[in-house]
């Protein structure tokens, strides 16, 4: 059955060990220090998200566009049940005024569709890098 959106609670926290442990393996190692610097300076939020006998932890930030679209960057998220973390945030912040989410990932494709395509969540970009 899977979890249910009112059985998800949200807390925003101070970054901590049991996030960090976390996240880190999800994250490029030349940019972890960011995460960090990023919640302790306000511009990302740390929410520890739980359910009766589990945890995830995601950071996400806010970014607003010319003409006052706002958009919630979901930076990593890291634990279970994403899928239903993802659908109960989605309801969360369209009542806040945000008008897009934007999940960047680096797994493959398939696997983010997977992940939010159900959602609704679309391809808008792709991303090349060059390592020099």
């Amino acid at each position: 059955m899977g979890v249910q959106k009112d059985q998800i609670t949200f807390t925003a926290t101070a970054w901590n060990d049991e996030a960090a442990a976390m996240i880190a393996p999800l994250v490029h190692p030349l940019i972890k220090h960011e995460f960090r610097r990023d919640v302790d300076q306000g511009r990302a939020v740390l929410w520890r998200v739980s359910g009766d006998d589990w945890v995830t932890w995601l950071v996400t930030r806010i970014e607003q566009f010319e003409g006052g679209h706002i958009e919630l960057v979901l930076e990593v998220i890291a634990g279970k049940n994403a899928r239903a973390i993802v659908a109960a945030l989605t309801e969360k912040v369209k009542k806040m005024g945000v008008k897009s989410i934007r999940f960047e990932t680096h797994h493959p494709e398939k696997t983010a569709a997977r992940l939010v395509g159900c959602l609704g969540f679309e391809r808008v970009a792709t991303t090349f890098r060059l390592n020099i």
